[in-house]
């Protein structure tokens, strides 16, 4: 992975990583290792700092960040609180996204700072160490409501499949399930879980099969092929952002960003973030 991911974004001895999650949340390893497999700086931020979104883009100013990966709900508050400081980062090349589903409106105003950097949405459960996908986002145009995670990193292979593990064709929504050599071990002392989500591959090709890919990871996300190849994200199978109102199928997210859009104001004022959720009525 680490291999992948710095060819794909040439990293150099030039780069400072920001190093601000904690070390038990998977985003820490390609903000630490990707770093020091390619010569570069980690910029690490101390406890205080990290709880602070101000004193954190302040930071990342000040050390001269050019790679930082950051879940959107926390890039959100740094948004919010240091709007301008964000915006004299300019080092800034690459800003990795990660951990959640990746806001229109995060990638919007991630480019309204108006900054070198180019935003990137990335995927893996961490049972696939760390990132599996990659996908470049340009600034989403109006009409855009969904980003997709892209495509897979050399050696993973991307399945997404029906319930009886049967790959389904671009445009179905299924589970996502992942191959290749990222593919975790199983987990320890989980029999019962190893069995339901490290299966195996039965659509790994005899080349894979002989390098010892005979495994893939279920992960319990659905998503679905577009006709370009890309992946896109649909949610979590055990509960999602879409729901069906009076035989209409709904997605949350997209009413959230039209919220959001109509919430804005000439002048900047608006919604910062924002989640609907369904409930009923008599309750």
């Amino acid at each position: 992975m680490l291999a992948s991911v710095g060819e794909y974004f040439r990293f150099t001895s030039d780069d400072r990583f920001l190093q601000q999650s904690s070390l038990c949340f998977d985003l820490s390893v390609v903000q630490i290792f990707s770093a020091l497999t390619a010569g570069a700086r980690v910029c690490v931020a101390k406890h205080d700092i990290r709880k602070d979104p101000a004193a954190l883009a302040a930071f990342m100013h000040e050390t001269g960040v050019t790679i930082t990966y950051f879940t959107p709900t926390h890039f959100a508050l740094l948004l919010e609180h240091s709007w301008e400081t964000l915006h004299q980062c300019s080092q800034y090349r690459a800003a990795l996204f990660a951990g959640e589903r990746l806001p229109v409106r995060i990638a919007r105003a991630f480019y309204d700072l108006q900054t070198p950097a180019v935003v990137y949405n990335t995927w893996s459960p961490s049972e696939l160490v760390v990132q599996t996908t990659i996908h470049k986002v340009d600034k989403p145009d109006d009409d855009v409501f969904d980003i997709p995670i892209g495509r897979p990193l050399p050696n993973c292979r991307h399945y997404v499949v029906d319930a009886v593990l049967n790959p389904l064709p671009a445009g179905f929504v299924g589970e996502i399930c992942v191959g290749g050599a990222q593919v975790g071990l199983e987990y320890l002392n989980r029999p019962l879980a190893n069995a339901t989500s490290f299966v195996r591959d039965l659509n790994s090709t005899p080349e894979d099969q002989a390098r010892g890919w005979k495994k893939m990871f279920r992960t319990g996300d659905k998503g679905s092929f577009l006709p370009n190849g890309l992946l896109t994200f649909k949610g979590r199978i055990a509960g999602d952002k879409q729901i069906k109102l009076r035989g209409f199928r709904i997605d949350l997210g997209e009413v959230e960003q039209v919220l959001y859009k109509n919430a804005s104001t000439p002048d900047g004022q608006g919604i910062v973030d924002i989640s609907v959720i369904a409930r009923d009525s008599e309750k």
